[in-house]
């Protein structure tokens, strides 16, 4: 039901569920595979949850737009 009410493929309404092949470096990375210049920051994304994660991969695709940027 939640799947299909909110768009839920792989998660929960506030980002990727836990399992085993969502956590760590299996979460999806900070940058897309398939849109040029475009970049995830957040629970879903590399480095994972938590305000202290997500505040880290801000200031790691900062880094990494400012070096591509070179």
């Amino acid at each position: 039901m939640a799947q299909k009410k909110f768009n839920l493929r792989h998660g929960a309404a506030f980002g990727l569920s836990h399992g085993l092949t969502q956590v760590g470096l299996f979460r999806p990375p900070n940058r897309s595979p398939v849109v040029n210049n475009l970049y995830f920051v957040g629970a879903s994304t590399t480095p994972g949850t938590g305000l202290p994660l997500v505040t880290i991969g801000a200031r790691l695709v900062t880094e990494r737009i400012a070096q591509e940027q070179k």
